[in-house]
């Protein structure tokens, strides 16, 4: 049996969700949302966010 979801525009929505910071690391790392995209709502998810992208350059660094 089919389920027929609703469709509807996201363009403009807002979410707040929580990740691990090795899930996040592995979304930057795999190219689906830069860190520019982000907007961090405190001074832990910042520090975290920041750690995330300078472990994601280095790797990026060491691999080439």
């Amino acid at each position: 049996m089919m389920t027929d979801f609703q469709t509807f525009s996201i363009d403009n929505e807002k979410v707040q969700i929580e990740l691990t910071q090795a899930l996040l690391g592995k979304i930057i790392a795999s190219g689906l949302i830069s860190a520019d995209q982000l907007k961090c709502l405190n001074n832990s998810t910042k520090k975290a966010l920041w750690q995330t992208i300078l472990h994601s350059s280095e790797d990026r660094l060491n691999y080439t």
